[in-house]
């Protein structure tokens, strides 16, 4: 789950899944919003711009299911 507090740029980036680089593109793109970054880290505000602008970074969960619980449970999910 994702919670809106001080990130580094860095971690920032690894949340939505793209290159450093790229996501200082997008920053640089949204500067006047965002302001000075100070030191390493984004402010709270900082990153509540970030969110509304590009949106909330998303999350895939996988649930591994044995094939035993599959059958016991009647589902018809796969098994890794």
């Amino acid at each position: 789950m994702f919670h809106v507090r001080p990130y580094k740029v860095k971690e920032l980036a690894s949340l939505y899944h793209i290159n450093l680089r790229t996501f200082q593109r997008w920053l640089y793109r949204i500067r006047t919003k965002l302001g000075k970054i100070e030191g390493q880290y984004l402010m709270i505000e900082q990153v509540e711009i970030i969110i509304s602008h590009y949106k909330m970074p998303y999350f895939i969960q996988v649930e591994v299911v044995s094939e035993d619980e599959a059958e016991s449970n009647g589902s018809k999910t796969r098994s890794a």
